[in-house]
């Protein structure tokens, strides 16, 4: 079985501006690789290599921050610089609806900073490394 990738946005490539209170992404406050996570770029093109381009961002967001979201990939060639496909960008309304998309892209792999979704990608995706911090078991 070949690897694929599916990797979170928030909290995994860019950080949480707002950690301590538990919401989500906010690119408002922060520009280019300012929010990028340190070694993001250089772990998601070493991944883009491995498995031969099948990396997936797949994030939960609501309209106006999928708008910010694929401008802040824009504004930081991020493509270019990890090796990503410009369409390998997928989102959700819902958290809960990143396992359909993991199961229609057959994602063997998932990077989340969250426990509740992991719990919901189990039996969908059959490796789920975690990165992130917890806290009181609820990110």
């Amino acid at each position: 079985m070949n690897a694929c990738i599916g990797i979170d946005f928030g909290g995994v490539i860019v950080r949480n501006l707002h950690e301590d209170t538990g919401e989500d992404t906010s690119l408002q406050n922060s520009s280019g690789e300012q929010a990028a996570r340190d070694g993001a770029f250089d772990a998601i093109r070493q991944l883009c290599s491995a498995c031969d381009g099948r990396v997936w961002i797949v994030s939960k967001a609501g309209p106006r921050m999928q708008e910010r979201t694929l401008a802040w990939l824009q504004s930081v060639d991020f493509c270019s610089r990890t090796g990503l496909q410009p369409d390998h960008v997928c989102f959700c309304l819902q958290r809960e609806g990143k396992a359909s998309i993991c199961r229609e892209l057959e994602i063997t792999h998932f990077i989340d900073d969250r426990v509740h979704v992991m719990q919901i990608l189990r039996g969908v995706v059959p490796h789920l490394p975690q990165r992130g911090r917890q806290q009181n078991g609820q990110r």
